[in-house]
Formats: structure tokens, sequence, C-alpha cells
């Protein structure tokens, strides 16, 4: 699905303090989920919380904050752990003057190595896309921890910033959004080791073009009995025709499928999802598989489309916000001879609150559809259970934000008892958190905040 890019309109400023961070128009914020816990040295484990990212435009810096618990084995003859809990705040300088309201996407970074006593972590990879250079820059921390010393040794971390940049588009196409998929690095072949890149893909809504990049950095082991590491990245670039003309300003969604890509769009005037399997993207023989379907009908424009994974298809749906109705289709043998669409819809919401964004998540029960409504402050979801057999609905509301901060859009995350529902309150600078569980039974909400700024 399409990242979660959260745009926050500007408020009000109270104080000097907060003019930093808030003089902008639009706020760029993102979230990505608690990673689990990982291996980071020989006799130590972290485990990550979720990751708040925002971008602050008028000083070009990507801020974060994260909560980080590690726990270290400790001793010889009788070891015992010891648990240590942090909350990081870091920035990272990304973009320059000029080039504001940019869109920010953030990825994971992926799984650390270990090689001997050195234990190698990768960060989140940042993007933005300047729209008035037609350009990705990116950044990722790497950080180095390495054990030194003999029978009580000591560790030694290091992290170093990596950027990059990428370009992409030509000039005269400006606010094209960005899709980031993650890359991958694959089991070494011999002494060479290869990783594939975020791919970066935009669509053209002006020539109707899908243009995507990957960076492909290949790594060899080369020398004898001390081997150093030789690498060389290059930029490998690809386009095709997706859309029609007389149609812009189309959302364009990207997800990964077996050895593709699949890209869809949702064509408004038509009330069409278009949509296009990108095989093999880079190789001499790339593929697209075209294909198309109704969803929606004619009057209700400017619909924004989610896309979930559902079963062996993907689940298509818009939120009608003139008649207060999720309308889906699932969609399956995408590209095979005999591609099918379940259709489906449901009321969600109620009379005089329009334009609200849906979200979507996938649960074991079902999708989980939910707005937040800006007037009363408060999220309404359905899960929809047995969409391809009976279809039922099951609805919850509860309060989320207080009075006084409108348009402030929401994220979900799936939890572990239920989503995860998270606002940015623009004028306190602050992502207040609801941790709704037991949706099916006794719903229950755990509330918390998280400040973005010490």
């Amino acid at each position: 699905m399409n990242k979660r890019r959260v745009v926050a309109f500007g408020p009000r400023v109270e104080s000097l303090e907060r003019l930093e961070l808030l003089s902008a128009d639009l706020i760029p914020f993102d979230i990505l989920p608690a990673t689990g816990t990982v291996q980071t040295s020989p006799n130590s484990t972290t485990t990550s919380g979720p990751l708040y990212s925002v971008y602050d435009v008028p000083n070009h810096l990507i801020r974060t904050v994260q909560t980080v618990t590690t726990t270290t084995l400790i001793g010889g003859f009788n070891p015992h752990t010891v648990t240590n809990t942090v909350t990081n705040y870091g920035t990272i300088s990304l973009g320059n003057a000029g080039d504001n309201n940019i869109p920010m996407t953030v990825i994971p970074g992926g799984s650390p190595t270990i090689s001997g006593n050195t234990v190698t972590t990768y960060g989140p990879i940042f993007s933005i896309y300047s729209t008035s250079l037609h350009t990705i820059m990116y950044a990722q921390n790497v950080t180095t921890t390495t054990l030194q010393g003999g029978f009580n040794p000591t560790q030694t971390t290091s992290t170093v910033t990596n950027y990059g940049a990428i370009s992409l588009g030509d000039a005269g196409h400006d606010n094209i959004p960005m899709t980031v998929l993650p890359g991958a690095t694959l089991p070494a072949a011999g002494n060479t080791m290869t990783t594939y890149g975020p791919l970066y893909s935009v669509y053209d809504a002006t020539a109707h073009t899908v243009m995507y990049a990957q960076n492909v950095t290949t790594t060899t082991l080369q020398g004898g009995f001390n081997p150093k590491p030789v690498s060389s990245t290059v930029t490998n670039y690809g386009g095709f025709s997706l859309g029609d003309s007389g149609h812009n300003n189309i959302p364009m969604t990207v997800l990964a499928a077996g050895n593709g890509v699949v890209y869809s769009i949702y064509d408004a005037t038509a009330h069409t999802v278009m949509y296009a399997g990108r095989i093999n993207p880079f190789g001499p023989s790339a593929t697209t598989f075209y294909n198309a379907f109704s969803l929606g009908y004619s009057g209700h424009n400017n619909i924004p489309m989610n896309i979930v994974p559902n079963g062996d298809g993907l689940l298509y749906s818009i939120y009608d916000a003139d008649l207060h109705t999720v309308m889906y289709g699932l969609r399956t043998n995408l590209f095979g001879p005999f591609p099918s669409t379940v259709y489906g819809s449901f009321s969600l919401g109620n009379a005089g609150h329009t334009n609200i964004p849906m979200t979507v998540v996938s649960s074991g029960n079902g999708p989980i559809y939910s707005i937040y409504d800006v007037n009363l402050h408060t999220v309404m979801y359905g899960v929809r259970g047995g969409i391809t057999t009976a279809p039922s609905t099951l609805y919850g509301a509860f309060s989320l934000g207080d009075a006084g901060h409108d348009n402030i859009p929401m994220t979900v995350l799936q939890g572990g008892a239920g989503p995860i529902y998270n606002i940015l309150d623009a004028n306190l600078y602050t992502v207040l958190t609801a941790d709704r569980q037991n949706l099916t039974t006794s719903p229950s909400t755990i509330y918390g905040a998280v400040p973005l700024k010490k």
C-alpha cells in the first residue's frame, strides 16, 4: 500500500519555541511500526518502539523520536541481565533551502549484520522528493558496534549518515507524488554481495507515465589474506504509460507482488481503477500487464483510494464522503486470463462530515476501515468480515484528540491486540496515540502521547 504520509495543516503559533517547527504550511509526518527484538551486539538485544518522524521544513531537518529498550547479559560465573530504556531524539539534515512542503517517506533499513565481534545496524531510510529539482534525496544512519578488549571487553560505537540522490522526472511536472518500496540484500554469492536499494516511483500526471529508479550496489571482497571490500553502485531507470489523457492529479499506489510491482490509479472522472503489473522492471525483457475495473460511480470525484492485500488478491476501497459509504472491490487473479472482482459496500460515518480521509488495515477478522471525524474528535471504524462469503460489519467508536485541533490526519498501525491509532496534534507538536484492543469482544483503549521535541 502507499506509504503512510501524513500532512498536518499548520496551526497558529503560540510561542517562539514552536515557530521553528510550525511556521510552514505543511508538516510531513510518518510512523514506522515497532521492529521487535533484534541482536545488536554479541551479548545485547534491543527492542525498539515505533519511530516517529517529522520533517522540519524551515530548517530542512528530519526530527525523530523513538523509545529503545536494551537488555544486556553481564557477568561471568553468575551472569545477570540489565535492562535500560531510553527515549532517543535525533535529527538528520536532508534537502536544501527553497524546497518546502516536500513529501517525506520512511522505510525500514534492514536487519543488523554480525561479523566476528562487530555488529552493523542499518537505520531507517528517509527520502524526500524535491519537485523543484526533480530529484529524490535520501539519508540513512549506519551504526557500527565493536567489542574491544579481552576478559572484560568494552563496546565502541560509531554512527555515520550516508546520503544519496537520484534524479527522477523532468522539468515542468511539479507536485508529483512519490512512492517508495523497500529494497533487499541478496545472499552472498562467493565473494560478492548485491544490495537493491529502495524502489522510487513517481506518476507524471502530465505525461500519464510512471517513472521509477533503483540503486543497485555490488560489494566484492578483493585481495588474499586480508581482503578488502570494493563497492560500486549503479542507478537503474524504467518507465511505462499508465492512465490516459485528460485525467490529471490521480493518486498512485504501489505494491510489491511476486517478481514484479503493481501500480494502481483511481480515475475519478471515469470512476475506474486502472492498474499495471510491471514484471522484471529492470531486466532486458520488462513486461507490463494492464487491466481495469469499475469502482464507485459518477458524481463523486477526488475520492482517495486505499489498497491492502487480502488473501490471493488486492482489496481496493474508496470512501464516498457524500454518501458516507465505503465501496470496495476485491480483485483476484489480477493478471491472469480471468480476473474477477467481488464488490461490496457499507455505511461508515454520518451526515455532515465530508472529506474525512479513510484508512484500511488488515486483521484476522477482516479489514478494519477507520475515519477520524474532526468535528466530533472521534474515531469511527468498521471491521468488515466475510467479504467473499457473507459480509458483516462490526462497528465501534471512541474519542481521540480534543476540541480545537481540526484537520488532524490519522495513521493506523497494526498492533498486537488491535489497531493503534495516531494523530499529530500540530498545536501541541505531540502525537496522540490510542491502542484499541479486543475490537470484536469488549473493546478497550489505552491512551498515550509522544512529544516530538524534548
